[in-house]
């Protein structure tokens, strides 16, 4: 958990921890404890799971505005 919320930070999100086990950003709810993924809207996890899967998925989630400096 600690080392997904530091990534979350290194990376600039905003993030929740709605529970112990589950780390949300925006419509995505992460679980680190076993890698899985899933977005609000689905019932279904993703087929990636982990923290960099989770961070690609965020990545691929930006606006395309969006810029990091």
């Amino acid at each position: 958990m600690i080392e997904t919320i530091n990534a979350l930070k290194a990376a600039g999100h905003r993030f929740h921890r709605p529970t112990q086990y589950q780390l949300k950003v925006g419509a995505w709810n992460f679980y680190p404890t076993t890698g899985r993924v899933i977005r609000e809207d689905s019932a279904l996890a993703e087929n990636e799971r982990g923290l960099e899967a989770f961070l690609n998925l965020l990545a691929l989630d930006q606006p395309k505005w969006k810029t990091r400096a």
